[in-house]
């Protein structure tokens, strides 16, 4: 018979709540639903217990029983955080698990096909235990046969606990206080008025007395407890990860480019990422060697792990650097697979990876300070804008002493962004000297022929020194690059003034 583990990370809102209050930890806790005295207590640590304070209470109530009783609402985001965080560790131990949709923090798992990964059944259930202790929650960790008994024990069983067979299981869920169930209170306090405190005593009543008193909720338990109802499994299924397969021809056995290659496709992946408000908690790199007739390798498989989920990138290369200097590439690498596996990723996180990191205009005008008092004074300069015929006299160097913050006014129109030669470049003559014409090499072979042009626009003037008359042009190559030129009519012949980008 296949065998099935129950987790129960027990009051698993209430955890949260202590992660986030430690100091509470000593007394009497609850999880409200509404932080006044009408508000429903949902989730009880021990200590509220044994002073009587039980889930179902009015917060005015528990506190009748317990002045210094400490409460908190919980937002569903953060028990929905919690619920995907477990879920991936618990991936690791079982391919299939079952996160409960009524109690948050009760999950299934399914432990058939396990023994050859664990010596034996109390290994694996031992190594879950640790596994969730070391992310600060306390669970049992239950195996057995039945999905509900497993359950049951589960919520009354602190700790770790291997059922032998079925008869063995029976018996310990009998003994399992109704109290632990998340059963309806009012219910639940009737019965305990009968004399029926566990799901031993509750198994002995007739199921048609209970549906006619207590309702289809506590029929339903007393049908899940004897067997008559079983639950169907119902296993989620965990989200691929995200995955990118970079190949190379000719194989790559540099390790510098190959990083270059890597950080040119991991921000991708991090805003793939941020943008499911998810963060990177493991990334796996796989690189396939160059295949070779006479010898097949396997790939290599290195894992980075941050020390908490984060969506820096440089972060996250800093760790492969130093991955592939301590091992450095022995075959040249044909296919690299990266592999990202998520964690839900904090407000903080976001914020960096969509804000960037905040400029530091101090840090800035130190470096250029830097700059002036090695190459001199000159050496930091900037253009301003002044009247001028020509373009190369529409504006002028002037020293730059200190950055600013820029100007992110939005523009009122569209402007063209142009490089522009210190000093216009000569270009080869043409026939014709009116017009660009198509299939001129203006930028040599490689960049193609001309094959559109924009106008002329003429300029003139200079008259009072020297007249000076151009007739200007953009023009693009077969290429897809766009070129700035002029035909200067006094000098006949033709120039590059810049380029367009």
């Amino acid at each position: 018979m296949d065998r099935l583990a129950c987790v129960n990370v027990d009051e698993f809102p209430l955890q949260i709540l202590l992660r986030r209050r430690p100091e509470w930890a000593s007394g009497a806790v609850a999880v409200v639903h509404d932080d006044r005295p009408g508000g429903q207590v949902l989730w009880v640590n021990e200590h509220a217990r044994t002073v009587g304070i039980l889930p179902g209470m009015t917060y005015a109530r528990a506190l009748s029983a317990e002045s210094t009783l400490q409460a908190a609402v919980v937002p569903p985001e953060q028990i929905e955080d919690g619920v995907r965080e477990i879920a991936a560790l618990l991936r690791q131990f079982a391919p299939e698990i079952e996160a409960s949709e009524d109690e948050p923090g009760v999950f299934w798992l399914q432990a058939s096909g396990l023994k050859r990964l664990f010596r034996s059944a109390s290994q694996w259930t031992w190594a879950i235990k640790d596994a969730l202790r070391s992310l600060g929650f306390r669970a049992a960790v239950v195996l057995g046969y039945r999905r509900f008994a497993v359950y049951a024990i589960a919520k009354a069983r602190p700790d770790v606990v291997v059922l032998r067979n079925e008869r063995h299981e029976n018996e310990a869920m009998r003994d399992v206080a109704l109290n632990r169930l998340g059963m309806d209170p009012k219910a639940r306090d009737k019965l305990e008025q009968l004399g029926v405190y566990n799901i031993g005593d509750l198994v002995k009543l007739a199921p048609s007395s209970l549906r006619r008193r207590f309702g289809e909720e506590t029929a339903r338990l007393h049908d899940l407890a004897t067997g008559r109802l079983n639950e169907p499994w119902r296993p989620s299924v965990p989200d691929e990860p995200i995955r990118a397969v970079l190949q190379f021809e000719p194989p790559e056995e540099d390790a510098e480019r190959l990083l270059f290659t890597l950080k040119t496709h991991l921000h991708p992946i991090l805003r793939e990422l941020a943008n499911a408000v998810l963060a990177l908690a493991r990334l796996e790199i796989r690189l396939q060697p160059e295949r070779r007739p006479s010898q097949i390798l396997p790939p290599r498989v290195d894992e980075i792990r941050p020390s908490e989920a984060t969506l820096d990138e440089r972060v996250l290369m800093d760790l492969i650097r130093l991955r592939f200097e301590g091992e450095p590439l022995r075959h040249a690498v044909e296919e690299v697979t990266l592999i990202a596996f998520d964690a839900p990723a904090d407000q903080k996180q976001l914020r960096l990876f969509f804000e960037g990191p905040r400029r530091d205009l101090d840090a800035a005008n130190r470096a250029l300070a830097r700059i002036r008092t090695e190459l001199g004074p000159d050496a930091v300069v900037h253009a301003v804008l002044q009247d001028g015929h020509l373009p190369e006299a529409g504006f002028r160097w002037e020293r730059l002493d200190k950055l600013a913050y820029p100007n992110t006014g939005e523009a009122t129109k569209p402007r063209l962004v142009r490089t522009m030669h210190a000093k216009p470049k000569p270009l080869p003559t043409q026939r014709r000297h009116d017009t660009a014409t198509d299939g001129w090499m203006v930028a040599g072979p490689a960049a193609g022929p001309v094959v559109r042009s924009h106008g002329p626009y003429l300029v003139s003037g200079g008259w009072w020194r020297k007249e000076v008359r151009r007739r200007y042009f953009y023009v693009e190559t077969q290429r897809g690059q766009w070129h700035w030129i002029f035909y200067d009519e006094r000098r006949r012949r033709w120039f590059e003034q810049g380029r367009v980008e």
